[in-house]
This record gives C-alpha cells, sequence and structure tokens, in this order.
C-alpha cells in the first residue's frame, strides 16, 4: 500500500475525509521560529480538514466535544508520523496544529 492509501485509510479511521500534501515551499509560514525548531527545511506538509459537529447543543466542534481538541491533534499527527515513518524511514516528522 501507498503512504497516500495509507493516509486514506489513516483518516478515514480519524473521521478525516479531506486532506492533502502539498510543498512546503508552496506554504506561508507565519511562525517560522517553530519549523526552525524542528530542523525541518524543506520537504512536503499533510494538511486536513477537522471535522466540525453541527447540531445538537450548539455548533461544537465533534474533536472538541469529549476532550480537549490538541489532544486529539497530537494523537492524529503522531499517527501520521508512524506512516511516514513505515514509507520513509529517514524522514523528519513535526506536527503542528493552531500554528
Amino acid at each position: 500500500m501507498s503512504l497516500h492509501e495509507d493516509l486514506k485509510e489513516y483518516f478515514s479511521e480519524c473521521k478525516i475525509e479531506y486532506f492533502s500534501v502539498i510543498d512546503l515551499s508552496d506554504c506561508k509560514v507565519t511562525k517560522p521560529y517553530l519549523l526552525g525548531r524542528t530542523g525541518i527545511a524543506s520537504g512536503s506538509v499533510i494538511v486536513f480538514l477537522a471535522p466540525y459537529f453541527v447540531g445538537g447543543v450548539g455548533n461544537i466542534s465533534s474533536y472538541a466535544f469529549a476532550r480537549d481538541y490538541h489532544i486529539f491533534m497530537k494523537h492524529v499527527g503522531e499517527g501520521i508520523a508512524e506512516l511516514i515513518k513505515k514509507h520513509h524511514p529517514t524522514a523528519m516528522c513535526a506536527a503542528f496544529a493552531d500554528h
């Protein structure tokens, strides 16, 4: 299975429907000091849309309903890093939320 297929399956398990892989050079890095701390200067970025629950009690994001969404994002980021390492063992990975 390819990395893209593994990502698609993983995101589906996380109930994340939309994701894309783009080149870091195509991104506007608004907090370069955070990226600088990782030692990563080039490569790819995986972006995704976290699902929102519309209905029920107010308009509360489904990932924020039961627990702090930072925990959810950390979990998703760790899973993505595992998949990347499976396909590219020497790759450097970093995950960011709200940055």
